[in-house]
């Protein structure tokens, strides 16, 4: 291809996903097509790219043929899409709804998924590829679109991209995505991907081990000690089995599991097992109490351990069959698509064969999640109907918009309300019925009042006569040079300035008093080092405090922040915070600095609750403060908080009790 003086002048900026060799290949290519023209072009590397030897040596390879290589400046929460919304929330919009068309192109090319898909039912199958491919298509889109944002501030008409060629989905949905772009596809030299025969094969030789592992150390305690070191034994109570999803205590008035059981009422007539998960399983877990209430905390080992040879269920049997065909597939296949999706299934049937026996022996007869990503949610929905195990979910956030990590195809979902019933069932993917229950957390509030107080005589005591809740939704400076942190919605820097303008108002007007309540430990304020100085500033005065309690999670609950303030203010991203707080009857608001969109614009219009920044939220708060008759419904949500809540009565945890137990018995949960 060769190219003018003119187009030498103007040649298209290149873009890459990452720093690698192949990539460094694939520009000397484009270097000898005489597309990045004569004269020093510079090479834009969207992820961050290391201070290591290797990248170093890369970057000075590229300068001596005569391609500088820059990582590209970027914040994509800041960066606007072609529809002027934040590009990171555009990128994850896009990544939902083409997520469903994308699996649905891989089982419809594929007779092997389509009648997997058909034989096991409620497409749970076509559901669980969607949920992967979702995470891969965001991967590779966002990236794209920030290529095409870039190319667009720098004022060029055309661009060239070179991003990882995906395996698990049809590569024409990236080349649509940007107009301003030519979208070059390469692949690594070394594809160690998660979504390729040999990743398969390591991976269930891995898990394999780890069970032979598992059988013998147990063996091994059963000839010393006549005793297995699983302590499931057959249980004649029907049982619930959930997953691990936050502390496990009966301490209720923090956001624990199980959060439907009463301590001073009477144990419940069903067993509960808690799954413990991987990445929560630092948090504390009260066992002393937990089993007064016929709670047991399991482990993987645990299931595996439960596993029998001989017999198998007749599901097992299938399980296994159908387990054994996708591996062959993967093994065999031509078509990489193809082989990433036998991948993913050979994954799914897997964790799939070694619940029947554990169901069996722990009388399972409902099972409950929240967070539907998990591969046992999966798993448990294939063989549910034929072990007559009842599947709940129940909904935990005020989202604007939902994705396939947490839609369900399970029994039962337990809703706020029916505002957002449409956002739980997309294009066949759905609950047999939804119940409403209201907020599953309300039931807690009494709970926190104590504490509460404490928190507010502690800052009156100081002079706070007005108090100003804050929720952040900050992610942690740690994201900032991490793969993703570029990509995400809320800067580090905008977090930081946020908390500042907060404490610096404390110290400006000594009748304001300030409570933090972060999501995430590590975005506490005192884990901040660069307000370190601020922060004991303004902790001096007293009328400052933060609520954080857990390990990973903060789990104080966002009313027991808002019980001690007047009014909490909290980013429409974690809307749920201040849905939470406006349920014990506080004033809230809502800050959209980023422009994003959602399926509650319209109700929210209804009242003086949302405003574009934290700034222009804390000016109406002082013209609330002063009077200003405009502004006397500031953050009041009473018009509006029937469509989201409309019991309210503080009896949430007794209904989704009620509702696991008509579950179990067979009765089922009436909509």
């Amino acid at each position: 291809m060769k190219v003018t003086p003119a187009e030498d002048s103007a040649r298209m900026t290149i873009y890459c996903d990452r720093l690698t060799f192949r990539v460094c290949v694939e520009l000397v290519r484009l270097r000898l097509e005489g597309l990045l023209g004569n004269r020093s072009p510079n090479a834009q590397i969207l992820d961050p790219v290391s201070s290591g030897i290797w990248a170093r040596t890369l970057v000075a390879l590229m300068k001596l043929i005569g391609v500088n290589i820059d990582e590209a400046q970027f914040f994509a929460g800041h960066l606007k899409s072609t529809t002027g919304g934040a590009l990171s929330i555009t990128a994850s919009h896009w990544a939902h709804d083409s997520s469903y068309e994308a699996a649905d192109r891989v089982i419809e090319s594929s007779p092997f998924l389509s009648e997997l898909n058909t034989r096991w039912g409620r497409n749970t199958i076509r559901l669980h590829l969607t949920r992967r491919i979702w995470v891969s298509l965001q991967d590779s889109g966002r990236r794209i679109l920030v290529a095409s944002a870039l190319t667009r501030e720098s004022g060029e008409e055309k661009a060239v991209v070179l991003v990882t060629r995906p395996n698990d989905f049809d590569p024409s949905f990236l080349i649509e995505l940007g107009s301003n772009l030519e979208v070059r596809f390469y692949r690594p030299f070394l594809e160690l991907n998660r979504t390729g025969r040999f990743y398969l094969l390591f991976w269930l030789f891995r898990n394999n081990l780890k069970e032979l592992q598992w059988w013998i150390a147990d063996l091994i305690r059963q000839t010393s000690s006549r005793r297995s070191s699983s302590d499931i034994a057959d249980k004649e109570l029907p049982s619930v089995l959930l997953i691990q999803e936050s502390d496990v205590s009966l301490d209720r008035s923090y956001r624990t599991q199980p959060h439907w059981l009463f301590e001073a009422e009477e144990r419940p007539s069903f067993q509960t097992y808690i799954l413990r998960d991987s990445e929560a399983g630092a948090a504390p877990i009260d066992d002393a109490r937990l089993k007064g209430q016929g709670i047991e905390v399991v482990s993987r080992k645990d299931i595996a351990l439960a596993r029998r040879p001989r017999p198998q269920l007749p599901v097992q049997r299938r399980l296994n069959r159908d387990l054994r065909h996708s591996v062959l597939r993967a093994l065999f296949g031509r078509s990489r698509t193809q082989i990433a999706a036998a991948v993913r299934i050979s994954q799914l049937f897997f964790v799939a064969t070694r619940l029947p026996d554990f169901c069996r022996k722990a009388n399972i007869r409902a099972f409950m999640t929240s967070e539907n990503y998990h591969p046992e949610v999966d798993a448990i929905r294939l063989m549910a109907p034929v072990l007559g195990i009842q599947t709940l979910s129940y909904q935990f956030a005020n989202a604007s918009k939902l994705g396939p990590v947490s839609l369900t195809n399970g029994d039962t979902m337990l809703m706020f309300s029916s505002l957002f019933h449409p956002q739980y069932a997309y294009d066949g993917i759905g609950p047999d019925s939804f119940v409403d229950i209201g907020y599953p957390f309300e039931s807690s509030f009494p709970l926190v009042r104590e504490r509460a107080k404490k928190w507010r005589r502690k800052l009156e005591a100081a002079g706070a006569k007005f108090v100003i809740c804050y929720f952040d939704e900050g992610d942690g400076k740690d994201l900032g040079r991490s793969a993703n942190g570029k990509y995400r919605t809320i800067a580090h820097a905008d977090h930081i300035s946020d908390l500042l303008a907060l404490m610096q108002l404390v110290l400006d007007d000594p009748t304001v008093g300030l409570v933090l309540k972060s999501k995430q430990l590590r975005t506490s304020p005192r884990f901040l080092d660069e307000i370190s100085e601020l922060r004991d500033t303004v902790e001096a005065t007293g009328r400052y405090a933060e609520l954080i309690c857990g390990t990973r999670r903060n789990i104080v609950f966002p009313a027991e922040a808002a019980l001690c303030s007047e009014i909490v203010i909290g980013n429409a991203i974690g809307a749920t915070a201040v849905l939470e707080s406006v349920l014990t009857g506080t004033r809230g608001l809502l800050t959209k600095p980023y422009d994003m969109s959602g399926a509650h614009d319209a109700l929210y219009a209804q009242a003086d609750i949302v405003y574009p920044s934290l700034e222009k939220a804390l000016e109406a708060v002082a013209a609330f403060r002063a009077g200003e008759p405009e502004r006397q419904n500031l953050g009041d949500w009473s018009a509006i908080i029937d469509q989201f809540d409309p019991i309210r009565d503080g009896q949430s945890g007794h209904r989704m009790r009620a509702a696991l137990e008509k579950a179990m018995a067979g009765i089922g949960v009436p909509s």
